[in-house]
């Protein structure tokens, strides 16, 4: 899965925000299916072209929620301002608080 999503992220390299954008975030989502199974997965994913970077922020599956909550688009949106400030230190869980 996390292939197809490489693959399809870098058939374009100058345009990687091919997914459609997650209303209250500045992040693009697109889906995803595992194999030949009918489970579909959502894929967030952060794209600053200043740093020309993609970064994954979330995975989950379709059938286990629609769309995102108001404290996960909050924390979120902490994350991404994280990356543009260079003040990520590893990995964020979105169970932690958020400042």
């Amino acid at each position: 899965m996390a292939q197809n999503l490489i693959r399809m992220l870098s058939a374009d390299p100058d345009q990687p925000k091919r997914g459609r954008n997650v209303d209250g975030t500045r992040c693009h989502k697109t889906d995803l299916a595992k194999g030949n199974r009918a489970a579909m997965y959502r894929v967030l994913y952060y794209y600053p072209k200043a740093k020309n970077e993609v970064y994954f922020i979330l995975l989950f599956a379709k059938a286990d929620q629609g769309n995102l909550t108001d404290d996960q688009v909050k924390k979120i949106n902490y994350i991404t301002d994280a990356i543009d400030k260079g003040t990520i230190k590893g990995l964020i869980s979105l169970d932690e608080r958020v400042p």
